[in-house]
């Protein structure tokens, strides 16, 4: 055991930090939940209105604000505690989850209500993923940063790959109305970060600065430091790009599990089955991926990995519409 334990905090250095784990440990359960959820709400959507459309407005409702409240994000969130910011948002969207499971659960849900409650989770995620992402230094220091924040990045890949298969083992279960018993799931989760935050201590954490300017004159200069550095500017450009044209076509993969891949001998259990395959094989490169930055985070390879990366994933979704079998689905 002794031995497990140097093995991991060698090679992943932020977990040596207790508050670290315990945040990270709550994290992943609770990213569990979410990636159940967003498995199982476009495939619930799709049945309800049978059109892509609904699909894509459900994906921009919940992409949309991180585009638009990012950086005032990061000026607001830049004179908050961070633990508490988070503890408040993350409960802002276990309740809007709770909300969502009771309406699908009474067999009242109808897709403005599936947008509504998608909007609100988008603008409460946009601003718990900067103050999420601000607080890690304060958790385990400048040079544990690069491997703290690849962590994050795994535990949010290796949910990706767990929540679609529970979604599958879980509408097998329980056929009727099994997506609002997610979405419960899913609010329940997000108890395991909130109470593991209560137990966490920013050692590194910095005094919070009062505002003494205007909020418009901080985030202009924010700006102003993205123009000047090209290459931080250029990431943040890739970033917003694909999450508005690309991630947002995630979302159109149960009209694939649907109708590109229909067989006639399809039932709701099959279609429920495929839909979650695509989602977990997805998730699995994510997760290769992220785990091989964990492991090797040097700066040498970094703008390759990142070229290679955009050139898989745009090539990936232009093949898919062009294909009709799940394995190849699946590779792409």
């Amino acid at each position: 055991m002794t031995s497990l334990r140097s093995f991991l905090t060698q090679r992943f250095p932020a977990l040596s930090s207790r508050d670290f784990a315990i945040f990270w440990a709550g994290h992943l359960l609770s990213l569990i939940g979410s990636s159940m959820q967003n498995t199982a709400l476009p495939l619930m959507a799709y049945r309800i209105s049978g059109r892509p459309f609904d699909l894509g407005l459900i994906g921009f409702a919940v992409t949309l604000p991180t585009f638009f409240l990012a950086l005032p994000g990061g000026v607001l969130i830049e004179h908050l505690d961070k633990r508490k910011a988070i503890i408040f948002l993350q409960t802002i969207m276990m309740l809007d989850t709770f909300a969502l499971a009771f309406l699908t659960l009474s067999g009242i849900i109808q897709i403005w209500q599936i947008v509504i409650t998608s909007l609100i989770l988008g603008i409460a995620t946009a601003f718990e993923i900067t103050a999420r992402q601000a607080m890690l230094i304060e958790l385990v220091g400048r040079e544990s940063l690069p491997n703290a924040i690849a962590l994050q990045s795994t535990a949010f890949n290796l949910s990706r790959v767990l929540g679609p298969a529970l979604v599958a083992s879980t509408l097998l279960l329980i056929p009727k109305n099994g997506e609002g018993w997610i979405f419960l799931i899913n609010g329940i989760s997000f108890i395991a970060i909130i109470i593991g935050l209560f137990f966490v201590h920013a050692h590194y954490k910095a005094p919070i600065t009062p505002r003494t300017r205007p909020m418009l004159e901080e985030f202009r200069e924010g700006a102003q430091y993205l123009f000047k550095n090209s290459s931080v500017g250029l990431l943040i450009i890739i970033a917003a790009t694909l999450g508005i044209f690309a991630f947002p076509i995630i979302q159109q993969l149960p009209v694939i599990s649907t109708e590109i891949l229909r067989q006639s001998t399809d039932t709701k259990s099959i279609i429920d089955l495929r839909n979650s395959m695509l989602y977990t094989a997805q998730g699995v490169g994510a997760l290769i991926a992220a785990f091989s930055i964990a492991m090797n985070n040097t700066s040498r390879w970094r703008g390759h990995r990142l070229i290679l990366g955009e050139a898989s994933f745009i090539l990936g979704l232009l093949a898919i519409p062009f294909t009709h079998t799940l394995a190849v689905c699946r590779r792409e």
